[in-house]
């Protein structure tokens, strides 16, 4: 693709990864991401992209190829309804895509519509019991791993170096001190 501008856009702010995207064609998407200097985070006049467009359509393939690419923007929203992706694969009931945007790091899924509403309000009303159980055990492991780090952390912090034993003079070693200790 020598001497091409991969990341050119037609009028409406679409390039040919969106367009690729959107359309489900995973070879043209694959061969895109791999030409040098290709933009996955372009958007559209209205805000979309091509991990947008993707999820918008259900192409859990595509997802995943783009989801692959370092730095792609997870959680970019439309100008329209201040959609995410996973917010669209939510109303549009693509479970594949949303487990795909629930497995990547970084993921926000706490973000609201323009109407306030989170990807499991959605689910919730839509009455999409397999969406909500994906978003809601989520949210347990995610809240889950946030205690066991910030436990972690804690004990850390708490972690003195011990030095030789008073009493013995044996080598000491790290050990745990309450926080008042010296």
């Amino acid at each position: 693709m020598s001497g091409i501008d991969v990341n050119a856009r037609a009028n409406d702010g679409n390039s040919a990864l969106m367009w690729a995207a959107r359309s489900g064609h995973i070879a043209v998407v694959n061969a895109l991401l791999a030409a040098p200097g290709i933009d996955v985070n372009v958007e559209a006049n209205d805000g979309w992209t091509a991990l947008f467009g993707a999820s918008r359509f259900g192409w859990t393939e595509v997802v995943n190829a783009l989801l692959a690419v370092p730095g792609i923007n997870l959680n970019a929203r439309d100008t329209i309804y201040k959609d995410s992706a996973l917010i669209c694969a939510t109303k549009f009931r693509h479970t594949g895509v949303v487990q795909a945007l629930l497995d990547a790091p970084h993921i926000d899924v706490s973000a609201t519509d323009n109407n306030g509403n989170t990807a499991l309000d959605i689910a919730t009303r839509n009455g999409d019991k397999e969406i909500v159980e994906l978003i809601h055990n989520y949210q347990v492991k995610y809240e889950a791993t946030k205690k066991i780090a910030k436990f972690a952390k804690t004990n850390f912090e708490h972690a003195k170096w011990r030095g030789p034993d008073p009493d013995t003079g044996r080598p000491g070693g790290w050990g745990f001190r309450k926080v008042d200790e010296k």
